[in-house]
């Protein structure tokens, strides 16, 4: 079996990020943002860590106030600042982020439910293979798969 390796990003700053989620303690790092395409520094409040393989937290930005999804490989600095405020979060929202979003991607348009048809053979691998929210039902020649009511995806910020 071949595990996907963590990189030297992954390995080093997630016992940060870990720590500003369970001592509340607000988030400083330098992050590269693919939709920016530049790096610079933000705040953050950290409420979720999803590990390796492409290893993510959750976080209320400083700078928007909203929830969102960091990649920890594109992080490149990482420390808590106990100067800047912790944003507490509501257990329901964060809910409500993760369901709608898809392995840490989440847009800004409108939630919609996508359907689509997957043919035999490959529907086989597919079927074992979906995100736990998505529903597949065995069709002639195939399967039909309903992902659930997720936001047109983009990277995460």
């Amino acid at each position: 079996m071949v595990s996907p390796e963590v990189t030297a990003r992954e390995a080093q700053f997630p016992p940060v990020i870990e720590d500003a989620a369970t001592q509340k303690v607000a988030l400083r790092f330098r992050y590269y943002s693919a939709s920016r395409g530049s790096e610079d520094t933000r705040y953050a409040s950290v409420h979720r860590v999803t590990p390796s393989p492409r290893a993510s937290f959750l976080a209320t930005c400083h700078r928007t106030g909203e929830l969102k999804s960091f990649r920890v490989e594109n992080v490149s600095e990482a420390k808590l600042d106990p100067r800047e405020a912790f944003r507490p979060a509501d257990q329901a929202a964060l809910a409500a982020r993760e369901r709608a979003s898809l392995d840490g991607f989440h847009g800004s348009g409108a939630a919609t439910k996508e359907i689509f048809f997957v043919s035999d053979p490959d529907a086989r691998w597919v079927a074992r293979n979906l995100p736990d929210e998505t529903q597949a039902e065995p069709v002639p020649g195939g399967l039909t798969a309903r992902a659930g009511s997720h936001r047109q995806l983009s990277d995460p910020q």
